[in-house]
């Protein structure tokens, strides 16, 4: 369960870097209209709950991973 908890965050991680190196080059280009039009979507939103109930669900899982 570790490794699955450890997989999700860096994944985690990867998606909000990406997203702010996104928001942070259209501002650049002059366009963060155009970035907020493309990320304010029903999917992104659907998406964002679903990471977070599975933060939830991994939080509240317990670790067995050394316990003997």
């Amino acid at each position: 369960m570790r490794g699955l908890k450890e997989a999700f965050a860096t994944i985690l991680v990867l998606l909000l870097a990406l997203g702010y190196a996104g928001s942070q080059w259209a501002y650049l280009a002059g366009q963060p209209e155009a970035w907020a039009a493309k990320v304010d979507v029903p999917q992104t939103q659907l998406l964002a709950l679903a990471l977070v109930a599975a933060v939830l669900a991994l939080g509240l899982a317990p670790d067995r991973e050394g316990r003997g």
